[in-house]
Parts: structure tokens; C-alpha cells; sequence
């Protein structure tokens, strides 16, 4: 036996490493991001119900970017209240950062609810 295949498996083990280390940097950042969306809309459409003023839906929308690990901003947040329905812009970015790579990832979403009574 001459152990050439060492290498390869070394290489192999360290690629797969190198992939797992990315999905385990990556992943939460999409999670945390479809999450904190969900919760937004949620609460958008209990709005839409019950009648709430800007200040309490942004410091309610603020929150839920604390609990999800989330950079916002008050100023990245936009409310649009039209005749019939409410609008809610987000926009925030996330850095990945790596030892051999960054990447700075921009989310921009929207959720909105018609207005009304039950």
C-alpha cells in the first residue's frame, strides 16, 4: 500500500468542513429573516383589525428584529396607509463574514392587509 489516497480524503474532508461551516453561517441568516417576516405580517394583518398608531406598530416591528437577531433600523421601516389596506416596507442588510469571505446580504420585503372590522 502506498496511502495515496490520503490526500484526496484529507481534501474531501475539508471541502465537505468548508461547506458546513458556510451553511452553518448562512442558514440562520435566511431563517431569522423569514421568520421576522412572518412575525411582520401577523401583525400586520392584526392591525388591519384593530386600529394602531404608526409609533406602536414600528416599536412593535423593532421587537420582533430584536428577538430574530435582526439590524433594523426605525428608518428602514416604511408605512403606507391607504384607503382600503396597510403596507409595511422593510429593507436592512446582513454581513456574512467569513475568514475568507464577506458578503453583505440586502433584504427587502413587503407585507401588507386590507383594513377593515369583524
Amino acid at each position: 500500500m502506498r496511502g495515496g489516497g490520503t490526500t484526496g480524503c484529507l481534501f474531501s474532508l475539508l471541502l465537505i468542513g468548508a461547506f458546513a461551516y458556510a451553511a452553518y453561517q448562512l442558514v440562520p441568516i435566511y431563517w431569522h429573516n423569514q421568520g421576522f417576516k412572518d412575525d411582520v405580517d401577523g401583525l400586520v394583518r392584526r392591525v388591519s383589525v384593530r386600529q394602531i398608531n404608526e409609533e406602536k406598530l414600528i416599536t412593535e416591528i423593532l421587537d420582533f428584529a430584536g428577538r430574530h437577531e435582526i439590524p433594523l433600523k426605525k428608518d428602514n421601516i416604511r408605512i403606507t396607509k391607504l384607503s382600503d389596506r396597510i403596507r409595511v416596507e422593510v429593507q436592512y442588510d446582513r454581513e456574512f463574514k467569513s475568514p475568507v469571505y464577506s458578503k453583505v446580504f440586502h433584504f427587502q420585503w413587503t407585507v401588507e392587509s386590507f383594513l377593515g372590522a369583524l
